[in-house]
């Protein structure tokens, strides 16, 4: 009998601390995501292609393109494409003569990091270049045509970019990267073929509206990246926690490692997207 008893007791006492668990288990945590736009704190930036100074001759041909899909709208038909899923017209592109040496005869070597969706990204669909897709590599793959020479493209972490164009491994560089003095100094850029801004990347819940709220948080950024630049030149930021890649560093904030992400508006709209589906 005290042999039940003592069972009894024993398995009332594993019920209360199951009871107990149940009861004090935290509820899941929301990982919906938002973009917060802050126009007033985020100026806009112009993406250059990246030529090795001195290469004056392809530096002029590639320009001679990007003015002629700039002036045609033709950018704004791509970006569109990787963005809303609109069908792309028939580009009409005069040739444009182009006689120098590239990295692999007959080819235009693109560098590029392919993290930053919808601009460059890993993939397999209809019109990848090497397995990398977006709206770079349809841009960098009409210059090409244009120059008549096939695209190719080599993937490598974005602090490597310039560098692979200055060494001469790289014909171009290609990574929805800002223009900016610092850079300019190292190698020359094209003419501007997008406008962009930072955005941020924050939990739904989170009440962030604008970059004043950043004060005190800890901001995710991706090394290198124009967001890096940025909240590093802000004041009262906890800390800044340096990622490779914004899905990277977006699961820094799904992890509670970040508050918030700062990075390209069209990149943090396409990963918030994807996350929330």
């Amino acid at each position: 009998m005290k042999k039940i008893m003592k069972l009894t007791a024993v398995l009332c006492a594993i019920a209360l601390v199951a009871v107990f668990a149940v009861g004090c288990t935290a509820e899941p945590q929301d990982n919906t995501l938002m973009v917060v736009e802050d126009t007033s704190a985020f100026e806009r930036e112009e993406y250059g292609m990246a030529i090795a100074q001195g290469n004056d001759e392809l530096l002029t041909a590639v320009n001679a393109v990007l003015a002629q899909m700039i002036e045609r709208g033709y950018i704004s038909y791509i970006a569109a494409k990787h963005t809303e899923g609109m069908e792309l017209p028939e580009f009409q592109i005069n040739p444009v003569e182009f006689a120098g040496e590239t990295v692999v005869e007959g080819y235009l070597t693109m560098a590029t990091n392919a993290e930053f969706a919808p601009f460059e990204f890993r993939s397999n669909a209809p019109g990848a270049v090497d397995g990398v897709y977006g709206i770079d590599v349809d841009i960098a793959r009409v210059v090409a045509n244009a120059l008549g020479l096939q695209l190719r493209v080599e993937d490598m972490e974005f602090t490597s970019v310039v560098p692979a164009v200055e060494t001469g491994m790289a014909d171009i560089g290609i990574a929805a990267m800002t223009i900016t003095e610092e850079r300019a100094l190292r190698v020359n850029f094209t003419i501007p073929y997008y406008l962009a801004t930072q955005a941020i990347i924050a939990r739904a819940d989170s009440g962030i509206t604008s970059a004043a709220d950043l004060v005190g948080l800890r901001v995710g950024v991706v090394m290198g990246y124009t967001g890096d630049i940025v909240v590093t030149a802000m004041d009262g930021v906890a800390e800044i926690v340096r990622s490779n890649s914004g899905p990277e560093a977006v699961m820094e904030l799904i992890n509670n490692r970040v508050d918030v992400v700062v990075i390209d508006r069209a990149p943090a709209e396409a990963i918030v997207r994807r996350n929330n589906q």
